[in-house]
C-alpha cells in the first residue's frame, strides 16, 4: 500500500487464477473481477467475514458485492518524530488541531529543516495527502456538492497555511523522497500510513525509535478527526477457468498463521484474532533491530484504526482525478494559485470526469 499503487498478480500456473489488488472499485466497474459473496457465505468456507476487522473489510465491497479478501490492513495518519518535536518544545500530546500543527511547524523550521513533508510530486500522493487532511475536516475531496465547499476550501486554505513549512523541492518528491526527508531529518511530520516501517527501513531504520504515528490534526469543520482505513486484498478473475481452486488458493492465502506472515511485512493484519504480541514478535522477524520500536508504531495504527478508523473511500475514476488535483497542488504550493481558485477548478475537472 505504500509505494506504487500497482496490482500485483502474485498466482499463476499457466492460468491466472488470483490478483492482489489495493483497490477494487476501477477493476470492479470493468466486469474484471468476480463476486465472491457466494464463496465466503458458503458454510463451508474456511474464510468468514467476521475474521476481519470492519473497516478493512468493508474497503473490498462495492454496492454491497464483495470483491476481495483482505490480505493486509493499512491505516492513514500523521507520523511525527518526536525527537525534533520536544526539541522544539512540544509533544505528541500537544498535537490535537490544524492551529496546533502550524504552531509546532513554526518552531520546528529553521535554515534547511521544516516542519511538513509533503509527496506532491505525483498525482497518487499529491492526492493522497490531501484525502487524510479532508478525513481530519470531514470533507472528501471528491465531493463536489456545494454542502462541502466550505470544509474543502478549508483544505485548501490549509495547504496555504503549511507552504511556508514545507520544503519548496516537496512539489517535486513522490514517496521515496518524503521518506528520505523523514529520514535525513529535514521534515518532522508526514502524512502517511502503516506502510512506514516498511518504506524506511532500508534507508535508515534508526529513525523508527523515533517515530511516533498518531490521528491526523483536527481541523476546524470537523467535531473529531476520522482515519482512512484500506486493504490490499485477493481476488479472483472473472474470467478465471478455475474459480473454485482460486477460492480454495484464498483460503489457504487467508489462514489466520499465513495471514500473519504476509501482513508482518508490510503494514497490519486485517484479521482480528491476531494479536498484537503475536504480530510484533512476526514483524521483528523482518525488522529485528527495531522490534520494540516498530511494536509501539503497530500499536499506534491499531489505535488509530480502532478509535478512528473508517472505511477508505471508493472513489470510481479516482487517478484521472489525482492528475488534475496534483496539478493545481502544484500551483498553490508555488504560490501561482489560491484556495478558492483551485476549488473551481478542480470541481469543474472533477465533474467533467464523472460525465465520461
Amino acid at each position: 500500500m505504500g509505494g506504487t499503487g500497482k496490482e500485483d498478480c502474485n498466482y499463476d500456473s499457466g492460468r491466472r487464477l488470483l490478483i492482489q489488488v489495493q483497490d477494487v472499485t476501477t477493476l470492479s466497474a470493468m466486469g474484471v473481477l468476480e463476486p465472491l459473496d457466494t464463496y465466503i457465505d458458503n458454510p463451508s468456507s474456511r474464510v468468514k467475514r467476521a475474521d476481519f476487522y470492519p473497516a478493512a473489510f468493508d474497503y473490498s465491497i462495492i454496492n454491497g458485492v464483495l470483491y476481495s479478501i483482505p490480505a493486509h490492513m493499512t491505516v492513514y495518519g500523521l507520523i511525527v518524530n518526536k525527537e525534533m518535536l520536544a526539541q522544539a518544545g512540544f509533544d505528541l500530546e500537544d498535537l490535537k488541531t490544524w492551529d496546533d500543527l502550524l504552531k509546532i511547524a513554526e518552531k520546528v523550521t529553521h535554515d534547511e529543516v521544516y516542519a511538513y513533508g509533503y509527496a506532491a510530486g505525483l498525482p497518487r500522493f499529491a492526492w493522497r495527502d490531501a484525502m487524510i487532511a479532508g478525513y481530519s475536516n470531514g470533507v472528501l475531496i471528491a465531493d463536489t456538492s456545494p454542502e462541502s465547499r466550505g470544509r474543502y476550501i478549508e483544505v485548501l486554505k490549509w495547504y496555504e497555511k503549511l507552504r511556508p513549512y514545507i520544503p519548496p523541492a516537496a512539489v517535486t518528491w513522490s514517496y521515496p523522497d518524503m521518506f528520505r526527508a523523514f529520514c535525513q531529518e529535514q521534515v518532522a511530520m508526514i502524512a502517511a500510513g502503516s506502510f512506514f516501517t516498511a518504506n524506511v527501513y532500508a534507508i535508515d531504520p534508526g529513525i523508527v525509535p523515533k517515530s511516533r504515528a498518531i490521528v491526523y490534526p483536527k481541523g476546524p469543520s470537523a467535531e473529531r478527526s476520522s482515519a482512512m482505513v484500506a486493504n490490499a486484498g485477493w481476488a479472483i478473475l472473472r474470467g478465471s477457468k478455475a474459480k473454485d481452486v482460486a477460492w480454495f488458493v484464498i483460503e489457504d492465502l487467508s489462514e489466520r498463521d499465513n495471514l500473519a506472515k504476509e501482513a508482518a511485512v508490510v503494514g497490519l493484519p486485517a484479521r482480528k484474532d491476531i494479536t498484537i504480541d503475536e504480530f510484533a514478535e512476526l514483524a521483528g522477524v523482518y525488522y529485528p533491530d527495531i522490534k520494540d520500536a516498530n511494536r509501539q508504531l503497530i500499536e499506534d495504527w491499531l489505535s488509530i484504526a480502532a478509535n478512528y478508523g473508517v472505511p477508505q473511500a471508493k472513489i470510481l475514476r479516482q487517478s484521472e482525478m489525482e492528475v488534475k488535483f496534483q496539478e493545481k497542488m502544484y500551483e498553490l504550493l508555488t504560490g501561482t494559485l489560491d484556495a478558492e481558485g483551485f476549488y473551481e477548478k478542480i470541481m469543474a475537472d472533477i465533474e467533467e470526469i464523472r460525465k465520461k
